[in-house]
């Protein structure tokens, strides 16, 4: 879903599918962007250390989408990844191009 926002999953060479990551883990990936759920993404930035973390360090380095779109690895995979997208590159990415 990540890549097909555009974005480089640096998670994809140490994990497959949807993995569950401790503190320790997203500390040593050292993310520039997290994905979360709306309104539980500054949370994972109070937990203990990851204020370190690039995307923690960055205002826009949260992207917070439609929870519902991030549980469910199949039919609603193309939203999700489009709901990143238009966060992160602006809703302008998603029109370019187009008629």
């Amino acid at each position: 879903m990540l890549e097909a926002a555009g974005l480089v999953d640096v998670a994809a060479t140490r994990y497959s599918g949807w993995p569950s990551m401790t503190s320790e883990d997203i500390l040593a990936l050292d993310p520039q962007i997290i994905v979360s759920p709306n309104g539980q993404g500054r949370a994972i930035c109070r937990h203990v250390g990851l204020t370190a973390v690039a995307a923690c360090r960055d205002p826009h380095g949260i992207v917070a989408i439609e929870g519902a779109l991030l549980v469910e690895p199949g039919l609603t995979m193309l939203e999700a990844a489009e709901a990143v997208r238009d966060a992160v590159h602006g809703r302008a990415a998603s029109t370019e191009g187009a008629p």
